[in-house]
Parts: structure tokens; sequence; C-alpha cells
């Protein structure tokens, strides 16, 4: 796991991507982002979480991540290590996690809570359809919270520029960018 933080001060926010190696739209949205050097009014983590799978080329090393939290950091397996760790890195932020899909759906989000703070976060996306998934076992949003968005097809531009997209309404509604 890498994590780069941006604005000033204390990040409320946390974007994480390639939590399955090889889906990498959100990976290449951050990027773009951070080439644009951007003014962050707020702070804010990215959160590169498989890097080892995305160097690999696989969705995971050992175990799916996105089914592996909370995770341990005495387990044998990178991805339930990696869980606990994000666990901590990704407490008591509002989280987007970027994902890609085999398929060529309109941008979903995902969520598990319909709390005040999971609908807000679920707004700040700009994605007009969401599915409750708290019946998923080990699903990282059913552990610290937020909302994933699946931006389409693995390795398509669609998906990266839907990633970008999302990813720039997400900070602006989230007041983290003008």
């Amino acid at each position: 796991m890498k994590t780069i933080r941006k604005g000033s001060d204390d990040p409320e926010v946390a974007v994480v991507y390639c939590t399955h190696g090889d889906e990498t739209a959100g990976k290449k949205a951050v990027e773009k982002l951070l080439e644009e050097e951007p003014d962050f009014s707020k702070g804010v983590k990215f959160v590169f979480a498989n890097e080892k799978a995305f160097q690999q080329g696989e969705r995971y090393v050992d175990t799916d991540l996105n089914r592996s939290f909370p995770g341990s950091s005495e387990s044998n397996s990178h991805e339930e290590r990696l869980a606990a760790d994000m666990m901590e890195e990704l407490q008591d932020l509002k989280v987007l996690d970027i994902h890609g899909t085999s398929t060529s759906p309109i941008p979903f989000a995902l969520f598990t809570w319909s709390d005040k703070e999971t609908v807000e976060t679920l707004i700040s996306t700009g994605v007009g359809d969401a599915v409750e998934i708290s019946y998923t076992p080990g699903c990282g949003i059913n552990h610290y919270g937020g909302v994933e968005v699946e931006v389409g097809p693995k390795g398509s531009r669609e998906a990266v520029s839907q990633a970008y997209r999302l990813l720039k309404t997400f900070l602006i509604n989230q007041g983290v960018l003008k």
C-alpha cells in the first residue's frame, strides 16, 4: 500500500484505487488529477491499495483483497495483512473506492450503511444508481465505511474517463477541490 497525502490539513477524505491489481482506471484517474497540480482546499489521502498485485498484473496475490477485511497483521496472506493496514489507514475517513468491471454499465456505487454520512458520500460521487452490499463478506466498505464506484470495463478508456469524472466530482463535493 502506498499513500499520498495532499492538502495542508488532516485528511477527512480518502480515495482508494487498485484494490484489485487489474483494475487500473482509478490509478490512471488519480495520476491525471495529480499531474494537473490542483490546489487542495482540504486534506485528502490517495491510497494505492494493492501495489504488489498491480505490479504482477493480477487481480490479487494470495486472496481477493476485497474479501479479506478486516484482515490480520499476522496472516500469511499478503491481502489479509494489507486489509489490516488499510483498516488503520482509512479509519474515520470518507472513502471513495474506485473499481473496474467486466461489463459496460453506467457507473454505479456500492454501499453498506445508509447512515447520513454514507448517503452524503454517495450523493457527492454524482452517481445516480447505488446498490446496498452489506451481505458481501470481507468487503472493505463493510468495515471502514465509504462508497465503492464501478466505473466501467477494466482496461478501457471509458472506465478511466468515468473514474476521473467521478473522482473530481467527489473531491469537489467534499470541499477538497474548488
